[in-house]
């Protein structure tokens, strides 16, 4: 038998007829399944059931293979997910504040400030003073910056359905609502502070 990822309730193994045994005691068969579907990693590349059981591991472990090939096609272009985060929100709400901006991605304005000076160095987006209010600065994205945001897509589009090959339509579909949902709630309570 050949000795599969670790769970946080039990050992699992993988028998040669594809079938899946506990490893406590008396080796129950628990489900049959097929080889192909079955991913079977090496010891050193398991990973700690301790952190598997815990679902914010999950899901920022998940999150590092949602993003990995934008970042990858990010990084040709000399840009960060952040800044593919920036033109993406600017692009769906418009003209805002740098602080609107911070808000909408869940980030402080200072962690913000360097990347929309690079962005606006390379044309992609502009700042300005509000005119309503001189201590504000209005960031708006430019046709380059759209132009840009349209090429990118592709890779964000590709990028998500490899995170989510493994599920099917309904499951990624309820995968998606349950996320939102979470994050919707952590808003909320935000809100509420």
């Amino acid at each position: 038998m050949t000795k599969i990822v670790p769970s946080a309730v039990m050992n699992l193994f993988l028998s040669a007829d594809g079938a899946l045994f506990d490893g406590v005691g008396n080796c129950s068969r628990l489900q049959q399944l097929s080889l192909a579907t079955m991913v079977v990693m090496k010891a050193s590349n398991a990973r700690p059931p301790t952190l598997l059981a815990l679902p914010s591991y999950l899901a920022a472990q998940a999150s590092k293979i949602g993003r990995r090939h934008l970042e990858d096609v990010l990084k040709e272009q000399g840009l960060a997910s952040l800044d593919h985060a920036v033109l993406t929100a600017l692009d769906d709400f418009g003209t805002l504040s740098q602080q609107q901006l911070a808000d909408s991605l869940d980030l402080d304005k200072s962690h913000l400030v360097s990347r929309i000076d690079h962005m606006e160095k390379r044309g992609y987006l502009t700042r300005a003073q509000d005119p309503c209010d001189r201590r504000r600065h209005r960031v708006e994205l430019t046709d380059s910056g759209r132009t840009l945001l349209e090429r990118l897509r592709p890779a964000a589009e590709e990028s998500q359905r490899r995170f989510l090959r493994p599920l099917s339509a309904p499951e990624q579909q309820t995968l998606t609502s349950l996320l939102r949902r979470v994050l919707m709630a952590a808003d909320n309570d935000e809100v509420e502070r």
